[in-house]
């Protein structure tokens, strides 16, 4: 027998609507790391490790709107890919949440890390301390489906922008992924901050 074909997207599991506001509901009242990676991949589609690694420094603002710079300027940063180099905002709920309150309690004791409670592992970086807590986390409160994991919110984010109509290029910019036209990659600006902004507000969550 010829081996069954299956689609890409039926193999990977996402997150339902459901289930990102029950984690966001179920976070809230922690601090640090536990309450705000969450939040952040659920409203930016970013790498558990491009949250954990963040820098006080990558918090930006480009034309009026306040972003993550996801960089490797620093030597315990590192990109997937060079396309993961990107700015992408932060959207209006993770701020509503308390993460400009946090950020300035943690510029001012003069912290250069968002998370500096996370340590370094040589190997999966800031997120292996994260990752292991997220990991019991999610099984104890979220789901026992063992392809939901935290990357499980890249899955409901790029789904939920397609779901809402937006351009699969400003998704593909927007996670880090090389957008596939030639003539967009090779003759035309990467997207706004502002226009970004406009397509993550489509968020169900």
């Amino acid at each position: 027998l010829l081996p069954t074909s299956k689609r890409v997207d039926t193999e990977r599991s996402a997150y339902s609507n459901d289930e990102i506001k029950t984690i966001i509901a179920k976070t809230k009242h922690l601090t640090g790391a536990k309450k705000y990676v969450p939040l952040i991949a659920a409203y930016s589609g970013l790498r558990m490790n491009e949250i954990c690694s963040l820098h006080v420094a990558d918090i930006v603002t480009v034309d009026g709107v306040t972003c993550f710079d996801i960089n490797d300027s620093a030597k315990d940063k590192r990109l997937k890919t060079a396309s993961s180099a990107r700015v992408i905002p932060i959207h209006p709920k993770v701020m509503q949440g308390g993460f400009k309150s946090y950020l300035n309690a943690i510029a001012e004791a003069g912290h250069e890390r968002v998370f500096p409670e996370l340590f370094y592992h040589s190997i999966n970086g800031y997120g292996q301390q994260f990752g292991k807590w997220y990991s019991l986390f999610n099984r104890q409160h979220i789901t026992s489906d063992s392809k939901r994991t935290f990357h499980s919110f890249r899955h409901s984010f790029c789904n939920a922008l397609k779901q809402a109509g937006i351009a699969p290029d400003l998704i593909s910019e927007t996670i880090g992924h090389k957008v596939q036209s030639i003539s967009m990659n090779r003759y035309s600006s990467r997207f706004s901050p502002k226009i970004m902004l406009e397509a993550l507000l489509n968020l169900p969550w």
